[in-house]
Parts: structure tokens; sequence; C-alpha cells
């Protein structure tokens, strides 16, 4: 039988298309998709410490500590160091993910502002999940409220 067969040696790309490729509106809305996914990332984990603290005072648990001996201010550190460490291996994870894929805009020279800045979201955040724990009865509707307001905040800041 007849056979075809083809080589194929492109020449190298030069600078010009290169960086035509690089703000081409594709990159654009990846660089998108990726703030956002992450702006849903952490925008739940928050809100989850605000379960636990509207349960346990819906039920009883918060009062039960007080009256046992326990410090108010014991047990909002207690709190929040747990909401913090619960935070910080999510977020070490993701920031470990940027580094591992070479996520462009989270690694090179902005890598520590950007750990810098997730830790401190998070160190921020926890305690307005705090603030708003009164406001709330049922810890359902807590966590959810919260995430879209997590979420909407986010959003507005990107």
């Amino acid at each position: 039988g007849t056979r075809i067969s083809a080589w194929s040696h492109p020449l190298p790309k030069t600078y010009k298309l290169l960086v035509e490729e690089m703000t081409s509106s594709k990159q654009v809305y990846l660089k998108l998709i990726v703030a956002i996914a992450v702006i849903l990332a952490l925008s739940f984990i928050p809100a989850s410490s605000l379960v636990e603290l509207v349960h346990e005072r819906a039920c009883g648990g918060k009062h039960q500590q007080l009256l046992s001996g326990i410090v108010p201010w014991m047990y909002w550190v207690n709190a929040y160091m747990w909401d913090m460490l619960t935070f910080l291996i999510p977020t070490g994870l993701c920031f470990a993910i940027f580094q591992v894929f070479q996520v462009g805009a989270y690694t090179g020279t902005n890598s520590v502002a950007i750990l810098i800045l997730l830790i401190l979201y998070g160190a921020c955040v926890t305690p307005l999940m705090y603030c708003v724990e009164p406001l709330f009865k049922n810890p359902s509707a807590a966590y959810m409220t919260m995430i879209v307001c997590n979420i909407f905040s986010g959003t507005l800041s990107t």
C-alpha cells in the first residue's frame, strides 16, 4: 500500500505572539475563573465555624460551659484558635496547589504576599462570623446566609 508521512517542524514563537496568547480573552477568562474558584472555596470555611457557634448557643452548650466556670474570653480564644487552625489547613493546601501548578498571579514574587493575604483574610473574617452569631437561631440558615455574604463581598473586592 501507499503511505503518506508528514513531519512538522514549527518555528519558535516570537515574543509578540507569546504576549498576544497570554493577554487573549481566553487567558483573562481563565484567570477570572481561578479567582472566583478561590473566592468560593474560601467563603465556605469561615461560614462553617458559625454553624457550631449557633448550634452551641441554640442548644445551651455555650451557656453550660460558662456556668461550669470557663471564663468568656477563654471560650472565645479557644473557638478562634480552632477556627483559625481549620482555616489554615485548607489555605495551606490551596497555596501549595498554586505553587505546584505555577498559577501565574499567585506564584513567583507574589507568592509571599498571596500567602499573607490569605492568612489575614482568615484572621479577619473569622471574628466577623462571631459578630453575626447572635443574629441567627438556626445553624443552617446562618451557614447559608454567611456563605452568600462572603461570596458577595469577595466578588465585589476582586
